[in-house]
């Protein structure tokens, strides 16, 4: 059949769903499937299929698939700018006729953003004989990305959304595209900036990686983790609910992080703000950071023997049961002493006591090298 008589077909059977007098969502499907036949854009697709899944007897042949998949998309390209043309020259119809153009544009999307997806997903992960390539799975990512901007439903989803994809190319490297954090992090700002919470994970997991340049990105950082666990904070409720636990963590996780950019910074006065309220929210190992930098002091910031007695005490009055580890550094700061703090050898033995009687093996040992006494039970 000739482009003219496809063309003079389309033009019929559209016409007679647009005079049919009604508008409901049986019309609008009938209408897509009607179109879907003229411009011939499932058959390719399950043929693609086919050839991915290797069924009936095929052999998996990637090329052959995506042969049928740039088919895919050209009927369903045919199939909306035939719409178009057709609702341009009939000014009555779009007034007249919404509910079947919405669902026919938003099914034609549909499809349309996955098959870009099939095509993006075989040069990324290389199937069936197609050798990984970054740069085109790039560039259909980049499309995907702009048709799901258009129809303006990018949907935080950690699977579907095209932007999450491109970091993944990014982040662990694909074919010819080497890893490159700084474009991962450029594309996930972009992410936070529409507003997709689930790009703060991504985030957190390039950033354990060190894959992130804290020189360049620190202060930006910090701001996103901030907001995060600002809109992490609003979402807690005065009720007990079973996400609780699991908010919490997130937003103690997240301080945790801009209180390790800002030591990186050299802000040690910051640092220690965010590791204390990571506590305060149940990290289980900010205390350490906290009592360190108390201990050792930094750049902008003297260490402080009496602040780090007070908060460590503190700490073992909220726990359930005594922490022979919290009972031992109090001890080794009686031992050592600490800024200003002086060294208090009695004060160290009593505490020493306490933590072996729980169990504390370093505890022993210390008693045993400071006065001989060894085991004590």
């Amino acid at each position: 059949m000739s482009n003219l008589d496809i063309g003079k077909t389309f033009d019929e059977i559209t016409a007679r769903y647009f005079q049919s007098g009604y508008d409901d969502m049986n019309q609008a499907n009938e209408y897509f499937d009607a179109v879907e036949k003229i411009c011939n854009f499932t058959m390719p697709k399950e043929i693609a299929e086919i050839f991915l899944e290797g069924k009936g007897g095929v052999q998996p042949d990637g090329y052959k698939a995506l042969e049928y998949l740039a088919q895919t998309l050209e009927g369903i390209n045919k199939a909306i700018e035939l719409t178009k043309n057709f609702v341009a020259s009939n000014e009555d119809v779009e007034q007249n006729y919404p509910g079947i153009l919405k669902r026919f544009f938003d099914r034609s999307e549909s499809r349309l953003k996955n098959a870009y997806k099939q095509i993006a997903e075989i040069y990324r992960c290389g199937k069936c004989g197609v050798l990984p390539d970054g740069q085109k799975a790039l560039a259909l990512y980049e499309r995907l990305d702009e048709i799901e901007l258009l129809g303006g439903k990018n949907k935080v989803h950690f699977e579907s959304t095209a932007l999450f994809r491109i970091v993944d190319i990014y982040a662990k490297g694909c074919g010819s595209v080497q890893i490159d954090g700084r474009r991962a992090v450029e594309y996930l700002i972009q992410a936070i900036e529409r507003g997709y919470l689930c790009a703060f994970h991504w985030l957190k997991e390039l950033y354990n990686e060190e894959k992130i340049d804290i020189e360049v990105y620190g202060h930006k950082l910090i701001g996103y983790f901030l907001e995060y666990a600002q809109k992490k904070c609003n979402s807690i409720t005065d009720e007990e609910d079973d996400f609780l636990f699991i908010t919490k963590n997130e937003i103690a996780e997240s301080f945790k992080i801009v209180a390790q950019i800002y030591f990186k910074l050299n802000d040690i006065p910051k640092a220690l703000e965010y590791f204390l309220k990571a506590d305060e929210y149940g990290d289980s190992w900010a205390y350490i950071d906290v009592a360190k930098i108390y201990r050792n002091g930094g750049a902008n910031f003297k260490a402080d023997g009496e602040k780090l007695l007070e908060f460590l005490t503190k700490k073992l009055a909220k726990e359930e049961r005594p922490d022979s580890s919290i009972i031992y550094d109090i001890a080794e700061i009686y031992e050592e002493g600490c800024g200003s703090l002086e060294p208090d050898i009695k004060k160290a033995l009593e505490f020493y006591r306490k933590a072996a009687e729980l169990g504390n093996t370093f505890a022993e040992k210390k008693l045993s090298d400071l006065t001989g006494e060894g085991k004590i039970f």
